[in-house]
C-alpha cells in the first residue's frame, strides 16, 4: 500500500516539475521585490537581470510593484494567444483552400474563398504583433517608473 502511495506520489512530482519550478522561480523572484533591477524589453522578450523572462514570471513581478504595469503585460499576452490562433486559424485556411481549389472539383471557388479568408487571418497578425511590442514596451516603462519612484522615497 505504501507503494502504491509513493508510486502516484513520484509521478504526480514529475508530471508537475515545470509548474513546480515556475512557482519556485517567481517565489524567488518575488522574496527580492525590494532590491529589483529594472526590467528591459528588448524585441518581443522581457529581461531582468540580462536574464529573459516568461510573460508569466514577468506579470507576476508586476504584480507585486505596479498593477498598470501587471494590466499591459496581461493585454500582451492576450494578444500573444489570438495571434497564435489567427497563424493556425489562417495557415489551415489557405492550405486546405488551396488543396480544393486545386483539386479540379467543378466548385474550385469555395477553395478561393478559404484562401482569401486564411489570407486575411494571416495579414492581421503583424498590426497585432505591434500592438503586443506596445504593450510590453508600456508595461516595462511603468514598472521600472515606480521601481524609480519607491528608491527615491527609500
Amino acid at each position: 500500500m505504501i507503494n502504491y502511495f509513493m508510486r502516484i506520489f513520484k509521478n504526480i512530482i514529475q508530471y508537475n516539475m515545470k509548474s513546480i519550478s515556475t512557482i519556485v522561480l517567481s517565489l524567488f523572484l518575488a522574496m527580492n521585490v525590494s532590491a529589483q533591477d529594472e526590467m528591459k524589453h528588448f524585441g518581443k522578450k522581457i529581461y531582468v537581470d540580462n536574464v529573459p523572462v516568461t510573460l508569466n514570471t514577468a506579470a507576476f513581478m508586476a504584480f507585486e510593484v505596479s498593477t498598470s504595469s501587471y494590466n499591459h503585460i496581461k493585454t500582451a499576452q492576450r494578444i500573444r494567444n489570438w495571434n497564435y490562433f489567427w497563424g493556425v486559424l489562417g495557415g489551415y485556411e489557405v492550405v486546405v483552400g488551396l488543396a480544393y481549389a486545386t483539386s479540379g472539383n467543378y466548385n474550385s471557388e469555395v477553395g478561393w474563398i478559404d484562401v482569401a479568408i486564411g489570407g486575411v487571418c494571416l495579414g492581421i497578425i503583424p498590426k497585432r504583433e505591434e500592438r503586443f511590442k506596445m504593450h510590453l514596451r508600456k508595461a516595462v516603462e511603468l514598472y521600472n517608473e515606480v521601481l524609480e519612484k519607491q528608491d527615491e522615497t527609500e
